[in-house]
Protein backbone atom coordinates (compact mmCIF):
# COMPACT_ATOMS: atom_id res chain seq x y z
CA UNK A 1 0.00 0.00 0.00
CA UNK A 2 1.17 3.23 -1.10
CA UNK A 3 2.90 5.74 1.97
CA UNK A 4 1.19 8.72 1.12
CA UNK A 5 -2.75 8.13 0.18
CA UNK A 6 -5.02 10.84 -0.93
CA UNK A 7 -8.10 8.69 -0.38
CA UNK A 8 -8.45 4.82 1.34
CA UNK A 9 -7.25 1.77 -0.88
CA UNK A 10 -10.76 0.60 -1.32
CA UNK A 11 -11.38 -1.04 -4.84
CA UNK A 12 -15.11 -2.24 -4.20
CA UNK A 13 -18.25 -1.27 -2.33
CA UNK A 14 -18.12 -3.27 0.72
CA UNK A 15 -22.31 -3.13 0.50
CA UNK A 16 -21.88 -5.22 -2.67
CA UNK A 17 -19.61 -7.93 -0.85
CA UNK A 18 -22.63 -9.02 1.42
CA UNK A 19 -24.83 -9.05 -1.09
CA UNK A 20 -22.72 -11.16 -2.92
CA UNK A 21 -22.20 -13.61 -0.75
CA UNK A 22 -26.23 -13.74 -0.03
CA UNK A 23 -26.46 -14.41 -2.96
CA UNK A 24 -23.77 -16.89 -3.46
CA UNK A 25 -25.30 -18.75 -0.17
CA UNK A 26 -28.96 -18.29 -1.78
CA UNK A 27 -27.04 -20.68 -4.88
CA UNK A 28 -25.37 -23.03 -3.23
CA UNK A 29 -28.39 -24.13 -1.18
CA UNK A 30 -30.37 -24.99 -4.28
CA UNK A 31 -27.61 -26.34 -5.70
CA UNK A 32 -25.51 -28.33 -2.55
CA UNK A 33 -28.63 -28.38 -0.11
CA UNK A 34 -27.72 -27.85 3.83
CA UNK A 35 -30.16 -28.81 6.10
CA UNK A 36 -32.26 -26.20 7.15
CA UNK A 37 -31.78 -24.44 10.48
CA UNK A 38 -34.84 -22.76 10.96
CA UNK A 39 -35.15 -21.28 14.57
CA UNK A 40 -38.71 -20.00 16.37
CA UNK A 41 -39.97 -17.36 14.87
CA UNK A 42 -37.07 -17.18 11.99
CA UNK A 43 -39.62 -14.76 9.87
CA UNK A 44 -39.85 -12.29 12.75
CA UNK A 45 -35.89 -12.85 13.63
CA UNK A 46 -34.46 -12.36 10.44
CA UNK A 47 -36.77 -9.59 9.78
CA UNK A 48 -35.17 -7.69 12.99
CA UNK A 49 -32.06 -8.38 12.32
CA UNK A 50 -32.17 -6.56 8.81
CA UNK A 51 -34.45 -3.79 10.17
CA UNK A 52 -32.28 -3.39 13.09
CA UNK A 53 -29.12 -3.23 10.19
CA UNK A 54 -31.12 -0.91 8.09
CA UNK A 55 -31.58 1.48 10.74
CA UNK A 56 -28.10 1.17 11.69
CA UNK A 57 -26.95 2.05 8.70
CA UNK A 58 -29.59 5.19 8.40
CA UNK A 59 -28.35 6.61 11.87
CA UNK A 60 -24.61 6.06 10.71
CA UNK A 61 -25.61 8.20 7.33
CA UNK A 62 -26.92 10.90 9.49
CA UNK A 63 -23.89 11.08 11.51
CA UNK A 64 -21.90 11.14 8.14
CA UNK A 65 -24.41 14.20 7.10
CA UNK A 66 -24.09 15.91 9.93
CA UNK A 67 -20.10 16.23 10.27
CA UNK A 68 -20.19 16.97 6.45
CA UNK A 69 -17.73 14.01 5.31
CA UNK A 70 -18.51 10.93 2.84
CA UNK A 71 -20.15 7.88 3.42
CA UNK A 72 -17.97 6.61 0.44
CA UNK A 73 -15.53 4.07 1.44
CA UNK A 74 -13.12 5.10 -1.48
CA UNK A 75 -13.08 8.57 -1.25
CA UNK A 76 -11.49 10.54 1.64
CA UNK A 77 -13.23 11.44 4.50
CA UNK A 78 -12.89 15.21 6.19
CA UNK A 79 -13.62 14.24 9.70
CA UNK A 80 -13.42 11.83 12.68
CA UNK A 81 -17.14 10.66 13.38
CA UNK A 82 -17.07 9.70 16.96
CA UNK A 83 -21.04 10.47 17.55
CA UNK A 84 -23.58 8.45 17.68
CA UNK A 85 -23.14 4.97 16.32
CA UNK A 86 -19.43 5.63 15.94
CA UNK A 87 -19.12 6.00 20.11
CA UNK A 88 -19.43 2.03 20.03
CA UNK A 89 -18.37 1.09 16.83
CA UNK A 90 -15.41 1.96 14.45
CA UNK A 91 -17.73 0.11 11.62
CA UNK A 92 -21.29 0.22 12.62
CA UNK A 93 -22.24 0.28 9.13
CA UNK A 94 -20.62 -2.96 8.33
CA UNK A 95 -21.52 -4.26 11.53
CA UNK A 96 -25.15 -3.32 10.18
CA UNK A 97 -24.54 -4.96 6.88
CA UNK A 98 -23.23 -8.42 8.94
CA UNK A 99 -26.63 -8.09 11.00
CA UNK A 100 -28.69 -8.30 7.75
CA UNK A 101 -26.23 -11.27 6.08
CA UNK A 102 -27.62 -12.89 9.53
CA UNK A 103 -31.08 -11.75 9.26
CA UNK A 104 -31.48 -12.84 5.66
CA UNK A 105 -29.87 -16.13 6.61
CA UNK A 106 -32.06 -16.61 9.70
CA UNK A 107 -35.21 -15.22 7.32
CA UNK A 108 -34.78 -18.03 4.71
CA UNK A 109 -32.91 -20.69 7.01
CA UNK A 110 -30.26 -21.11 4.88
CA UNK A 111 -27.16 -22.45 6.35
CA UNK A 112 -24.98 -21.60 3.75
CA UNK A 113 -25.47 -17.36 3.60
CA UNK A 114 -25.01 -17.76 7.63
CA UNK A 115 -21.30 -20.01 7.20
CA UNK A 116 -20.76 -17.26 4.23
CA UNK A 117 -20.52 -14.23 6.63
CA UNK A 118 -17.10 -15.89 7.93
CA UNK A 119 -15.48 -14.77 4.28
CA UNK A 120 -17.41 -11.48 4.35
CA UNK A 121 -16.17 -10.24 7.56
CA UNK A 122 -12.71 -11.39 6.66
CA UNK A 123 -12.54 -10.11 3.75
CA UNK A 124 -13.95 -6.72 4.70
CA UNK A 125 -11.55 -6.72 8.04
CA UNK A 126 -8.37 -7.29 5.17
CA UNK A 127 -9.53 -5.43 2.00
CA UNK A 128 -11.70 -2.75 3.52
CA UNK A 129 -11.29 -1.71 7.29
CA UNK A 130 -7.45 -2.69 6.99
CA UNK A 131 -6.81 0.12 3.80
CA UNK A 132 -9.64 2.28 5.79
CA UNK A 133 -7.63 2.46 8.99
CA UNK A 134 -4.14 2.98 7.44
CA UNK A 135 -5.72 5.78 5.25
CA UNK A 136 -7.44 7.22 8.50
CA UNK A 137 -4.23 7.46 10.64
CA UNK A 138 -1.82 8.98 8.40
CA UNK A 139 -4.92 12.01 7.19
CA UNK A 140 -5.40 12.36 11.19
CA UNK A 141 -2.84 11.35 12.85
CA UNK A 142 -2.88 10.87 16.98
CA UNK A 143 -6.70 11.84 17.24
CA UNK A 144 -7.66 8.99 15.43
CA UNK A 145 -5.04 6.53 17.16
CA UNK A 146 -6.81 7.54 20.24
CA UNK A 147 -10.11 7.32 18.75
CA UNK A 148 -9.22 3.90 17.61
CA UNK A 149 -7.55 2.94 21.19
CA UNK A 150 -11.46 3.81 22.61
CA UNK A 151 -13.70 2.02 20.53
CA UNK A 152 -13.69 -0.99 19.28
CA UNK A 153 -13.45 -2.30 15.93
CA UNK A 154 -16.70 -3.76 16.08
CA UNK A 155 -18.99 -3.96 19.15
Amino acid sequence: MNKSLTHPDVHFPPPVLFAVFIVIGWGLQKLIALPDFTVPFHGFLGGEFIVGGLAIIVWSATEFKRHKTTILPHKASSAIISSGPFKYSRNPIYFAFSMIQLGAAILLANLWILLLLIPALLIMSKFVIEREEAFLTQEFGQPYIDYKNQVRRWI
